[in-house]
């Protein structure tokens, strides 16, 4: 199963040993959504552990919030376009591209059965971009209705 990596603002990031455990176990790729200047920007076009932990190092901070994802992929190309986190969007491009900005983006741990049939997009993608990007949806994420919706 995907691993997932939440990080707090003030908190430090993992150090490179723990980063190569997860991508040792995960080695379908790897991609990391951070906060800055009030959005959330995506990356995941990295070719090794070592160079997401040099832009880590490099690029970030630990006052920054961050969400670091390491993917086996279960549905879909085990490409960059599939691998997380991903913006939240219907826009097919802006989820598959290497690098975003937003003002949300998800990753995802396990398998959504009934979408995993999909050649090319994953299946977090297709939930993403059918479902949760939904105006009614994306603008409501705070509600008990669609937190049962979405569980169901």
């Amino acid at each position: 199963m995907c691993i997932i990596i939440g990080k707090l603002p003030g908190v430090e990031f993992p150090p490179y040993s723990v980063l190569d455990q997860c991508d040792t176990a995960n080695r379908d790729g790897m991609g990391i959504a951070y906060t800055k200047d009030g959005m959330v920007r995506i990356k995941k076009d990295f070719a090794r552990v070592y160079d997401l932990n040099r832009f880590i190092i490099e690029e970030l901070s630990p006052s920054m919030g961050a969400l670091i994802h390491f993917r086996i992929g279960t549905a879909g190309n085990k490409d960059i376009g599939n691998r997380h986190p991903f913006p939240i969007t219907r826009r097919r491009k802006r989820l598959r591209a290497p690098e975003s900005v937003t003002d949300m983006a998800l990753a995802h741990n396990g398998t959504l059965e009934d979408l995993k049939g999909h050649k090319k997009y994953s299946d977090t993608l297709l939930f993403i971009r059918d479902v949760l990007s939904d105006p009614i949806v994306r603008n409501n994420l705070h509600s008990v209705a669609i937190h049962e919706l979405v569980a169901g």
